[in-house]
């Protein structure tokens, strides 16, 4: 066995302990949290005052975007039942038109 393999049997015996574990898999959840936490200041402090500008713009402009596709949606339903009606009434009257029609061809007879 090389030097290499019996140190890292050593360690994972000794990490990997049922009495261990209990206080190693919180402590690892709070220093992954403490990390991302970091990692996040750090991402928001790297903007400069131009790009938070940019990013603010960017926000507003996602925001109107959204307003008027939502409008659209609307206008687009509001046809759709629109549309509906009117072909409902072409229908009825396409059907009156035949039972006037059966109506006249039978008082002809």
């Amino acid at each position: 066995m090389s030097v290499f393999n019996v140190i890292f049997a050593g360690i994972f015996e000794m990490l990997f302990r049922p009495e261990v574990m209990v206080f190693l898999v919180p402590i690892t959840g709070i220093a992954g949290f403490v990390y991302l936490r970091a990692q996040k200041l750090k991402a928001g402090q790297a903007l400069t005052g131009e790009e938070r500008e940019m990013l603010s713009h960017a926000l507003h402009e996602n925001e109107n975007l959204k307003n008027r596709v939502e409008n659209l949606e609307s206008i687009i339903t509001g046809l759709d039942k629109e549309l509906l009606q009117i072909k409902a009434n072409d229908d009825a009257k396409e059907v009156e038109d035949r039972v006037r029609r059966l109506a006249d061809a039978l008082r002809k007879d």
